[in-house]
């Protein structure tokens, strides 16, 4: 039967709460107040009755130690995901987190945090990023049985303003076009007809493009990753095939032309051959590539 015992030592109270673990152990807790006892012994009966107990020696390892066995956990993410998984942990998370024992972390330091994040000045997108990546890691605390819940649930993230977006007409697609270095005014076009991520453009062989019938089927996408490009399906995951326009596919005739031009090929290289990469294309031809986002997010408006 759990109890509560007042002891004094050297002038000093406190309140032991004795109990049994579900093994039937006997073992002792120590409060400086009656309340914290009395509180702390309610909710340890409670989840012990749901079969949810967690041994509070547990919630001493390190958020640190939990981070890092999650972020193991994630090999099968996408590379581009799993390396802004990394980056969270390593800028948003560790810094504030990473020595603190799991039992320290409440509802209360999770909401410090994400305030400490708002009034550092990130977007709120990153800040949703930041608390999802949180949230995992808990989880994974409470899988492991180091939690008995997780503090970072029913956090209330800061709200994304959806911006809206920018369109380029087919005449400014055009100027821009015949700004870039040759020949990579038909990447832009294409780019900018197809709305092709520049991942998925660096991926795409020739075999997946069909002059005739004029389209294009989109199956995997490069993603850069710390030097690396990373070969793997779209960002959505799902293939599709899209169209372009006739005097667009006369241009990507003329350009194949005189290029490798096997079903195997790359259609788009860098300038010294090999396949595109998103920051070093931008600098080289792309004024507008340097985010190694799309070129006009679409095709162009009327």
């Amino acid at each position: 039967m759990a109890s509560i015992e007042k002891r004094t030592r050297n002038g000093r109270v406190s309140y032991s709460v004795r109990y049994r673990d579900p093994a039937g152990h006997s073992r002792r807790k120590v409060f400086v107040r009656k309340v914290d006892a009395a509180r702390w012994l309610a909710e340890n009966e409670a989840t012990r009755n749901r079969g949810a107990w967690v041994d509070p020696a547990a919630g001493r390892d390190r958020l640190g130690e939990w981070a890092e066995r999650s972020f193991s956990s994630t090999v099968a993410l996408r590379p581009g995901t799993r390396r802004t998984y990394r980056l969270l942990l390593d800028h948003q998370i560790l810094p504030h987190f990473g020595g603190t024992p799991l039992a320290s972390i409440d509802p209360l330091a999770v909401h410090e945090w994400q305030a400490g994040l708002v009034a550092a000045g990130l977007s709120p997108s990153r800040i949703r990023n930041a608390a999802q990546v949180l949230s995992q890691v808990l989880d994974a605390a409470v899988a492991g049985g180091r939690l008995h819940r997780n503090p970072a649930h029913g956090l209330r993230r800061p709200r994304i303003v959806e911006r809206e977006m920018t369109f380029l007409s087919a005449a400014e697609l055009e100027r821009l076009a015949s700004q870039i270095t040759d020949p990579y005014g038909v990447l832009v076009r294409f780019l900018g007809w197809t709305g092709l991520r520049i991942g998925e453009a660096a991926a795409l062989r020739v075999g997946r493009l069909d002059l005739l019938a004029r389209r294009v089927e989109v199956v995997e996408a490069a993603t850069e990753v710390n030097g690396w490009l990373a070969w793997g399906p779209t960002k959505t995951g799902e293939r599709r095939t899209v169209p372009f326009p006739h005097f667009l596919a006369e241009q990507l005739g003329v350009y194949l032309a005189d290029r490798p031009h096997g079903p195997g090929d790359l259609v788009f290289t860098m300038p010294g051959g090999g396949p595109l990469r998103g920051l070093q294309v931008g600098r080289a031809v792309l004024p507008f590539g340097r985010d190694g986002g799309r070129a006009a997010h679409g095709p162009p408006r009327p």
